[in-house]
């Protein structure tokens, strides 16, 4: 349903930080600052997402045993989450607009920042969508089914 958000994820930010720490002279190293900043923020912003994402597991456990006005809270919270993502969305592209990183770089960073974006909006948007339909519980086969694709 979603592509996948995990720890290989975080995994990536962690070997882009380390290629942008490799500098051998201090000059690229002070210039490079900047950049870790930039890179420390992508690690943020890739958590927040992964904690978007798990919420629709609660989202959905939480609608099919207590009903949609319990699980309404847990989407105020989805949303919250979300925007939060953006906030720290907004803040990595703004910063990536003032020329840092190498062209191909900031590219590639950007497709990898507003794909995690489109991974929160569907998110909220699917729960948003749960919210919307009349109260039925689906069969408990559904339910397993959804959950599961949920965590993955």
């Amino acid at each position: 349903m979603f592509p996948m958000v995990t720890e290989n994820t975080i995994g990536l930010i962690n070997e882009m930080v380390y290629r942008y720490t490799r500098c051998h002279n201090m000059w690229g190293w002070i210039g490079r600052r900047r950049e870790l900043e930039i890179m420390e923020s992508s690690r943020k912003h890739a958590n927040k997402i992964i904690e978007v994402a798990e919420n629709l597991t609660n989202f959905l456990r939480t609608y099919f045993e207590r009903g949609k006005e319990e699980a309404s809270k847990v989407y105020e919270r989805i949303f919250s989450l979300e925007k939060e993502a953006d906030d720290i969305k907004r803040e990595i592209l703004s910063d990536l607009s003032r020329g840092l990183f190498h062209p191909i770089d900031r590219e590639e960073l950007i497709r990898f920042i507003l794909t995690l974006d489109d991974i929160a909006a569907n998110v909220k948007f699917g729960a948003r969508n749960f919210l919307l339909l009349p109260e039925v519980k689906p069969p408990k086969e559904l339910q397993k089914l959804l959950l599961n694709m949920s965590k993955e």
